[in-house]
């Protein structure tokens, strides 16, 4: 585990220097708005969860714990372009950081900038300054600042496999994810609209995902208490499946 960083939130740290992005987790920490030059929103981390892991051309796009997306990107000049939509100017490009600035879109008011820790800092960074729930001493009630995410598209997997409930549902409760990606504990309390087989289907398909959890460091092995919500809306003949992590964050 790398040593602890203390992050100075202000623009301009540093040059932007030769490395690169990629094969690193990034986690926005910083949202700040301005307006004509003074700051009139500064917002951190902890109301959306984004993240991104840079490949060779392809940047996974984590939006509340699901790396669901994914997209070319490219890095030239300091400007980072992913997609066809966004494009940001690197201000600053550490070990630790980068900071961006967001360049201007139709309809945008105002600069933004945005602040972003590489995951192998983010531990140490938030217990300094004291945002993690640490249950015990070997255990994290995950959230959007601090939590596994996982790899794929689960609200897909849901629909796939769940789709045959035919009523709108909600379905709460919570699991413990290891270190190495086992999924324990699935806690789903019964209610008088739910099948008990829909919550055993569920308990399964989460059971399913043991392994394909990106796993934030921390500097030894410890397990994640993971809240959610399953929302399953029926639109006829359609259905959709959503799940929220950390729903009351």
């Amino acid at each position: 585990m790398k040593a602890i960083v203390t992050i100075i939130l202000t623009i301009g740290l540093s040059n932007v220097n030769a490395q690169q992005l990629k094969d690193i987790e990034w986690v926005r920490l910083l949202t700040e708005t301005k307006v004509d030059g003074k700051i009139v929103t500064t917002q951190l981390l902890g109301a959306e969860s984004l993240k991104y892991i840079f490949k060779e051309k392809t940047a996974l796009i984590s939006l509340n714990d699901e790396y669901s997306k994914k997209m070319k990107y490219s890095f030239s000049d300091s400007i980072l372009s992913i997609g066809d939509f966004l494009n940001y100017k690197v201000d600053t490009l550490t070990e630790q950081v980068f900071i961006a600035r967001e360049l201007s879109r139709k309809g945008i008011i105002g600069d933004q900038s945005f602040t972003f820790l590489n995951t192998d800092y983010l531990f140490d960074y938030l217990k300094e300054t004291q945002q993690l729930a640490i249950i015990g001493d070997s255990m994290i009630l995950a959230s959007n600042l601090f939590s596994p995410a996982y790899n794929g598209d689960l609200d897909t997997l849901l629909l796939e496999q769940l789709g045959t409930i035919r009523n709108d549902m909600i379905f709460t409760g919570s699991f413990t994810i290891s270190k190495n990606g086992d999924i324990t504990d699935i806690q789903i309390p019964l209610t008088k609209k739910m099948l008990k087989k829909d919550v055993e289907r569920i308990s399964s398909i989460l059971r399913s995902t043991r392994g394909s959890w990106i796993i934030p460091p921390t500097p030894k092995p410890i397990y994640y208490k993971i809240n959610f919500k399953i929302s399953v809306r029926q639109f006829e003949p359609l259905i959709s499946i959503f799940i929220t992590f950390h729903p009351n964050n």
